[in-house]
C-alpha cells in the first residue's frame, strides 16, 4: 500500500509541481501573447511582432541543448538559482519598456532564464521517489496541472482589465515566487521532520535536496571520470 499513488503526494512533489507549473504557464504566456504586445506597440511594423516568440523559442532551444552538461557541472538547484533572474529580468523589462526592440531582446532573456528550471525540477522529482521515479515524475505534473490551468485565464483577465505590460510584470513577481521554492525546501524539510514527521516517512533518512544535488553531481562526474580513463586505457592497448 505504501507504494501507491496517493503515498507519493508528498509536500516537496507538491512543491516541484506547483513550480513548474508556474513556469509552463509563464512561458505559455510570453509565446501567446508576445505578438500581441508588440503589435499594439509597433502597429506600423506589426508584420513582425512574432520576432518575439521567435527569439524566445530560439534561446530557449540554445540554453537547452546543452543542459545536461550544465546540470553536470552546476548541479540543479545553483543552475535553477541563476538562471531564474534571468527570467525574472525579462519580465521586469517587459513590464516597464515601451521599445519593440528592447522588448524581443527580453523576450529572449525570458527564454534563456525558463530553459532550464522544468528539466531541473523533472530531474529532482523523480530522484524524490528512487523506488518509483516515474510515480514522483507523475505526481509533480499533476500537480503542475493546477497553476497552468489557473495563470493563463488570469494573465489574460489582467491584460483585458489593465494591461499586457502589466500582466507580464506580474510574471516577475511569479517566477521570483517560484525560484525561492527551491531555497525555501531545506527549511520547510526540516520543520516537516521536527512537527511533523509522518508527512515525510516515505524516506527515513533522505539528504536535503541540496545535498542530494550535490551527491548526484558528483556522480555523474566521478562516471563520467572512469569513461574517460576506461577510453584513455582502450586506446593504449589498440597502440600496444
Amino acid at each position: 500500500a505504501k507504494s501507491g499513488l496517493l503515498v507519493q503526494f508528498t509536500l516537496p512533489l507538491i512543491l516541484m509541481g506547483l513550480v513548474a507549473g508556474l513556469v509552463i504557464a509563464s512561458e505559455i504566456a510570453a509565446l501567446f501573447w508576445s505578438s500581441k504586445l508588440l503589435a499594439e506597440m509597433a502597429p506600423d511594423i506589426a508584420v513582425i511582432s512574432g520576432l518575439g516568440a521567435a527569439f524566445f523559442g530560439l534561446c530557449n532551444a540554445i540554453v537547452r541543448f546543452p543542459g545536461d552538461r550544465l546540470r553536470a557541472r552546476f548541479g540543479d538547484i545553483p543552475l535553477m538559482s541563476a538562471t531564474i533572474f534571468v527570467a525574472i529580468g525579462g519580465f521586469a523589462g517587459l513590464g516597464m519598456t515601451d521599445g519593440f526592440v528592447l522588448n524581443v531582446i527580453f523576450f529572449a532573456m525570458t527564454g534563456m532564464g525558463l530553459a532550464l528550471i522544468c528539466p531541473c525540477l523533472f530531474a529532482m522529482a523523480s530522484r524524490e521517489t528512487p523506488a518509483n521515479r516515474a510515480a514522483g515524475l507523475g505526481v509533480s505534473m499533476l500537480v503542475a496541472g493546477v497553476p497552468r490551468i489557473i495563470a493563463p485565464t488570469a494573465f489574460g483577465a489582467i491584460a483585458e482589465a489593465f494591461s499586457i505590460r502589466l500582466a507580464f510584470g506580474l510574471c516577475a513577481v511569479s517566477a521570483a515566487r517560484g525560484g525561492g521554492c527551491a531555497e525555501f525546501h531545506d527549511e520547510l524539510h526540516a520543520w516537516l521532520r521536527r512537527f511533523r514527521p509522518e508527512l515525510v516517512l516515505h524516506v527515513p533518512a533522505r539528504l536535503s535536496l541540496r545535498q542530494d544535488d550535490g551527491e548526484y553531481r558528483r556522480g555523474r562526474q566521478r562516471r563520467e571520470l572512469d569513461r574517460r580513463e576506461a577510453r584513455c586505457e582502450a586506446c593504449g592497448g589498440r597502440r600496444g
